[in-house]
C-alpha cells in the first residue's frame, strides 16, 4: 500500500475540501489542509497529482466525493489507510472549519472536529492549524487560539479588546413562586428574607 512503501506512519489522501461563502477558491483550501496535515509528520499525505493519476481514470467526477460510502470507495482505489474530507464555511459573522478523519479498511468515521473561528479570512491557515491540531489531538498554541476562536463570550482578537480589570458588582431578584417561598415565614417552610 501507499503507506506501507513510504514507512509506517499511516497513509492519507485528501480529494476535496468544501469551501463555502469564503473568499479562497476549494482546491487552495484542499492544499493548505494538506501542508498542515503534513506538517503534522503524523501520516504519509498522497502527493495530489497521484490521487488525480488514479482516480481521472476511474471518475472524472471524484472532486465532488464528500461522503464517507464515496470517500471509502476512493480510498479503496488509492490504496491508503485514512481519508480527509471536510468544509470551510461562512455561516453568518463565523467561519466553521469541520473536518472528517475516515477509515478506509473499518469503514467507519474516525474522528470529527468542528470549530467556529472568528471571520478573519486572511487567517483561514490559522484556523485550519488548529482544526486539524484538535482533530489529531496535538496541543496548539493558545495565543493563536485566543485571537481566532469565537467563543460565547468577547476575547482578545484583532478586531476586538476585553478589559476585565476593575471592580465587579452584580445583583439577582427572584420573583414568581420562587420569590413568595423566600419572602414566606420560616413557620410557613419560607426563609423569611427579601428575594434579592
Amino acid at each position: 500500500s501507499y503507506g506501507q512503501s513510504l514507512g509506517t506512519k499511516p497513509s492519507l489522501a485528501i480529494i476535496s475540501i468544501d469551501a463555502k461563502g469564503i473568499n479562497s477558491d476549494p482546491n487552495v483550501v484542499r492544499n493548505m489542509v494538506q501542508l498542515e496535515l503534513e506538517k503534522t509528520n503524523k501520516y504519509n499525505v498522497m502527493d495530489r497529482y497521484d490521487i488525480e493519476d488514479i482516480l481521472k481514470h476511474e471518475d472524472v467526477q471524484f472532486k465532488d466525493c464528500y461522503g464517507k460510502s464515496c470517500l471509502v470507495e476512493k480510498g479503496k482505489l488509492l490504496d491508503v489507510d485514512k481519508m480527509l474530507t471536510g468544509s470551510i464555511e461562512l455561516f453568518g459573522d463565523k467561519i466553521v472549519v469541520t473536518l472528517r478523519l475516515i477509515d478506509v479498511r473499518e469503514e467507519v468515521v474516525e474522528k470529527v472536529e468542528a470549530e467556529e473561528f472568528l471571520n478573519l479570512q486572511e487567517e483561514i491557515q490559522k484556523m485550519i492549524r488548529i482544526s486539524i491540531n484538535n482533530l489529531l489531538g496535538i496541543e496548539n498554541d493558545m495565543a493563536v487560539v485566543s485571537m481566532l476562536v469565537d467563543y460565547n463570550n468577547p476575547i482578545s482578537s484583532p478586531k476586538t479588546v476585553l478589559r476585565l480589570n476593575g471592580p465587579r458588582m452584580g445583583v439577582a431578584y427572584t420573583t414568581g413562586e420562587s420569590g413568595e417561598r423566600l419572602q414566606a415565614p420560616e413557620k410557613e417552610g419560607g426563609f423569611d428574607m427579601f428575594p434579592v
